[in-house]
């Protein structure tokens, strides 16, 4: 038998370690992106201060294609139009329209794409299927069209391109914010309570925005072509200069036959290529700075700045509003969990039911497809399609909630129920600091001012340092990560926490460091733990109490003591001989046959096929989960008093 490691509760031995006095340096923009700036800046700056750079009027007329000079720089057209200051004004009227469409038709797109893939349902049907009907009409005909409607004017043309461009940044957004919306820390968010808009915007937004960007720089392009085209089909604004204007003038009136070409056609290609050459330098330095894993560090680590050290930051601190809750156990019964649509359902978790105390940690052991994970899912209200929660309730402080309805169950999660996951890589998100994803968790229960006090409160009970906590995931080790995810499920003092293979990931030694700081961390809230593992002898060191499971039943369940000295299940006895002794004594043995398929379980005892003890009976009775004193055992030949 392993004995429970001790926890070490006197007091400062939870005290905050000190922190380092460096946190690295606010990001910046790389050189590209500066540059690209320089170049849109640029032409913005000539197309503001036409009226003041123009040397004339752009309207007035003088000698035909004139050449360069000093009184006209780029020279003038075939009436005596000064080319340099329709270069100037022209810009105005192209960068209007480019940028305002683009703005508009982004904006549709954005509001589309993510709401749809957020909400789901007939509001995506619906815009979609509008999407789909604007891509398949052809483009220019129905720009035309509308148009001839609309009327010819600047805000027709910004009108008429807006309501064309935004279906195809739509459709490519939406794919994205699909693949985003079903990525594991965007899940966590929900899981842990956060709203619809606070997700979409800091989780689903923040992440798209490199793409955005592109498909903006892809729509002002578009948007100045488009102009230009309608401007040549003479349903541009007749009254107004811009590029398309120019070129189209250029070339109807024999620009290249006249040997005008170098500085009629020219200058506004330069505009052109100038404005879109800076857009996508732009977009390329928001998307490195947007992903942390694209930018390149020096050799040796990030460059760092001083910061206000605080030593002796005790984390006995608790907020006012949130506090120590009262103590209580938290009850579940009767929860039956089913997957599929069609006859025979897989009936994932069969009348399960658990009691956790507070401030307890009960283990939850068994192989996998028992069943452990869907438990775990269906107390944080997140079975999906084609899965169902058929029944189960939850009884916290005497308050009592349906677990069929997600509704009640969403009231839960993040503030009485903590969640945390397998995979902490996955549960963070990749382009937010660990810190501010703590404060995040922690803006879900209490005021505004305690929040960040009590996200550094989280973090450094779990001894991760100041610098620590302003770094990106891909920049913490394992155990690291790890900790922050524990400190996030822990940062709103919840009842129960649920921890699901929470440490699976980990080399045997940080394992054990990682467990013994979260039973720590648990105990000093009175939160009681539900530790769900394949590792037994590892819920051995911690467990007060352990649940066996096995094809969505529990079949033992008692103090840790006497399920690993007294075993009576067939299963639990088979379970630890399963593990190897470094001490020697008997080889470990696996265990005879196969994990049962759920959908076309034995009848009877489902572990009959597999058990040594199993009698004819077995195979015509289920066996009820009989209570005898602290211990609990649902077998009919060895679980008899």
């Amino acid at each position: 038998m392993t004995e429970p490691i001790l926890l070490d509760l006197a007091p400062g031995s939870l005290s905050a370690p000190k922190p380092t006095s460096e946190t690295p340096r606010r990001d910046r923009l790389a050189g590209p992106a500066k540059v690209g700036l320089g170049l849109v800046g640029l032409v913005v700056i000539m197309a503001a201060a036409a009226p003041i750079v123009a040397r004339s009027d752009p309207s007035k007329t003088g000698i035909p294609f004139g050449h360069p000079s000093r009184s006209h720089l780029l020279g003038t057209d075939d009436v005596g139009h000064d080319l340099w200051a329709q270069l100037l004004y022209g810009a105005r009227v192209s960068v209007l329209v480019g940028f305002v469409t683009a703005c508009i038709s982004l904006a549709i797109a954005l509001f589309v794409s993510l709401v749809a893939v957020y909400r789901r349902g007939w509001f995506e049907t619906i815009a979609f299927r509008v999407v789909d009907l604007t891509l398949v009409l052809p483009f220019l005909i129905l720009v035309i069209v509308v148009a001839v409607f609309v009327g010819r004017s600047t805000f027709a043309t910004i009108l008429v391109l807006s309501c064309v461009l935004w279906a195809r940044p739509a459709r490519v957004l939406r794919a994205t914010a699909m693949r985003l919306r079903e990525a594991p820390h965007v899940m966590v968010a929900m899981a842990s309570g956060a709203p619809g808009g606070w997700v979409i915007r800091r989780h689903l937004l923040a992440r798209i925005a490199p793409q955005a960007v592109a498909q903006f720089v892809r729509l002002v392009n578009f948007a100045v072509l488009s102009e230009a085209s309608l401007a040549f089909l003479g349903l541009g604004d007749p009254g107004r200069i811009s590029w398309g204007t120019t070129l189209y003038f250029a070339n109807a009136r024999s620009a290249f036959l006249t040997g005008a070409w170098m500085w009629w056609i020219l200058p506004p290609a330069v505009g052109l290529t100038l404005l879109s050459s800076g857009l996508a330098l732009i977009g390329f330095g928001v998307e490195e700075r947007a992903d942390p894993r694209l930018r390149s560090s020096p050799i040796g680590g990030q460059s760092l700045r001083r910061v206000r050290s605080q030593h002796g930051e005790v984390i006995a601190r608790r907020s006012a509003d949130v506090g120590r809750r009262p103590l209580g156990a938290v009850e579940l019964s009767g929860l039956v969990v089913e997957y599929g649509l069609d006859e025979p359902r897989l009936r994932a978790v069969d009348n399960v039911a658990l009691t956790v105390e507070a401030s307890w940690v009960v283990g939850l052991i068994g192989e996998s497809g028992c069943g452990k994970s869907s438990l775990a899912s269906a107390l944080m209200g997140l079975i999906a399609r084609p899965g169902r929660v058929l029944e189960g309730r939850l009884v916290v402080d005497e308050a009592e909630y349906d677990l069929s309805q997600r509704e009640s169950v969403a009231t839960l999660r993040g503030r009485t129920l903590g969640l945390i996951p397998q995979s902490s890589m996955n549960a963070l998100n990749p382009s937010q600091r660990v810190f501010d994803q703590v404060v995040e968790a922690a803006a879900i229960v209490g005021s505004a001012a305690s929040v960040r006090a009590r996200a550094h409160d989280a973090l450094a009970a779990l001894r991760i340092t100041t610098a620590e906590r302003h770094r990106f995931p891909h920049e913490l080790s394992g155990g690291q990560r790890q900790r922050v995810v524990i400190a996030m499920a822990m940062v709103n003092y919840p009842r129960l926490v649920i921890a699901d293979e929470a440490t699976s990931g980990l080399d045997p030694l940080t394992q054990i460091e990682v467990l013994r700081e979260l039973t720590q961390r648990c105990a000093a809230q009175s939160s009681g733990l539900l530790l769900i593992s394949h590792d037994l002898p590892l819920v051995a060191k911690v467990a007060d109490r352990i649940a066996v499971m096995y094809a969505g039943r529990i079949v033992e369940e008692g103090p840790t003591t006497t399920i690993l000295n007294e075993p009576i299940h067939p299963y639990t006895i088979a379970l630890l001989g399963a593990y190897p002794r470094l001490n020697g004594g008997a080889t470990a043995q696996s265990i005879a046959g196969d994990v049962p398929d759920l959908r076309r379980l034995p009848p009877g005892c489902a572990f009959q096929p597999r058990c040594a003890y199993a009698e004819a009976r077995c195979a015509n009775h289920v066996p009820e989960l009989v209570v005898t004193g602290p211990h609990a055992v649902a077998c009919m030949v060895r679980g008899q008093p």
